[in-house]
């Protein structure tokens, strides 16, 4: 069933067209709580990635793992619980680090002088696979909000204006920079629309 759907998602985007938006997490509205779900959800995004690259077979990696042993300063592990990281996120992460497997697979071939997936000191993108009320992300258009999965509460956001109200909403990206926060929501829309950029 999973694979009929992929498959018949695969032929739409064929027929679409892709825009990525970013809205600002708006830092005036955040309140303590929302902080540090924030602080929490890239810490263990950057101790889940690290623990994918720790198998020698990514696939091999739970992804509904509850805790995951993170390397301490003296060498030693210890286990870690996974708090605010969903599930959905965490697929999302396993799919980078595939993806990144790949691209260097190809370059590889290419004929290319390549390394290997390093492990992080930190993580500055989280994705979300999946939009909706049973996705990672939702949006909230009346309110210019957007809701994370696990957030205390929905994060007030700006630039909400410029996605069209008819697009297809597909992935997301949480990005950390320079202290402030990003959603990167990627859209589709029906080639022949026109939309303003």
């Amino acid at each position: 069933m999973r694979l009929k759907h992929r498959k018949e998602t695969q032929a739409k985007r064929k027929t679409q067209l892709c825009r990525v938006y970013t809205l600002k997490l708006d830092r005036s509205h955040l309140n303590q709580a929302q902080v540090e779900f924030l602080r929490k959800l890239f810490l263990e995004a950057k101790w889940f990635y690290n623990y994918l690259l720790s198998h020698k077979k990514i696939k091999d990696a739970d992804t509904n793992a509850k805790t995951v042993p993170v390397m301490l300063r003296n060498g030693s592990f210890e286990d870690r619980a996974l708090e605010v990281l969903s599930s959905s996120a965490k697929q999302g992460l396993q799919n980078r680090v595939f993806s990144g497997i790949k691209t260097l697979s190809t370059l590889k071939k290419k004929g290319k002088r390549i390394g290997h997936l390093k492990f992080k000191s930190r993580v500055e993108s989280v994705p979300f696979p999946a939009t909706g009320y049973h996705g990672c992300y939702q949006i909230l258009r009346g309110s210019n909000q957007v809701y994370v999965a696990k957030a205390p509460k929905p994060f007030r956001v700006r630039g909400m204006d410029q996605i069209p109200s008819d697009a297809e909403l597909a992935s997301a990206n949480l990005i950390s920079r320079n202290g402030d926060f990003y959603l990167q929501v990627i859209c589709f829309f029906n080639k022949g629309e026109q939309y303003i950029e």
